[in-house]
């Protein structure tokens, strides 16, 4: 009998941890679901539950640092290794020059936006050697990882997180842990389109072939 596969989502209350979280729901998984808002977290958990399926709940603000240690040893207590990892986590609050952040928007912002992913791998390294082949998928976009104006830390961090995926992939190739990033090619898509125009059907449209490509991946490993 094949082994159930336990998958985590962080970021799950999002635009893009959403459509994947319902659409995983629809397979027989083990479902962890993090969310950074209780009301939203719950809300999700109600449409999962009209499919059918029950998932394992995880209400926690990153921006306290030591979240990251007590995540991974909630989900240690119940699971003996996670497959796959999908990260979707992501902020940013307002469009302006670089220059223009204050101390505190800009380590709020490298903090949430790379730093976390990093702190994640630390602390869930150890469950995802106890699978045979796990994977983990980072959500980026092409346009913003080569630097765009005005979306400074943000921007820089998305950089930063291409290269630390780059690093990780080849470190960790000998065991068999495979790291990705998946690069969104619209603006006006997910967590940066409320500062662009109105969602364009057609990316839309190719964003659901990437969430299903993704699925894909988890689905028939």
């Amino acid at each position: 009998m094949k082994k159930k596969k336990t998958v985590i989502i962080f970021g799950a209350t999002g635009y893009i941890g959403e459509k994947i979280s319902v659409e995983l729901a629809k397979y027989d998984i083990n479902l962890i679901l993090h969310g950074k808002t209780k009301k939203k977290l719950i809300s999700l958990d109600d449409k999962i539950r009209t499919l059918g399926k029950k998932s394992t709940l995880i209400h926690c603000d990153f921006s306290n640092p030591d979240n990251f240690k007590k995540v991974a040893f909630s989900i240690s207590e119940k699971y003996k290794n996670i497959d796959f990892i999908i990260n979707a986590i992501g902020m940013i609050e307002k469009l302006c020059p670089l220059t223009d952040l204050t101390f505190e928007e800009w380590d709020k912002m490298i903090n949430i936006n790379l730093s976390s992913n990093w702190k994640i791998l630390k602390n869930l390294e150890p469950l995802l050697m106890n699978s045979v082949a796990p994977k983990i998928i980072f959500i980026s976009n092409t346009i913003i990882t080569k630097g765009h104006p005005y979306h400074h830390a943000y921007s820089v961090a998305k950089a930063g997180l291409e290269a630390m995926v780059k690093i990780y992939k080849k470190e960790k190739m000998k065991f068999k842990i495979n790291a990705e990033l998946m690069k969104l090619k619209s603006l006006k898509i997910g967590l940066l389109k409320k500062f662009h125009t109105q969602e364009d059907k057609n990316e839309s449209d190719n964003l659901s072939k990437e969430l299903k490509e993704i699925v894909k991946k988890i689905t028939k490993s």
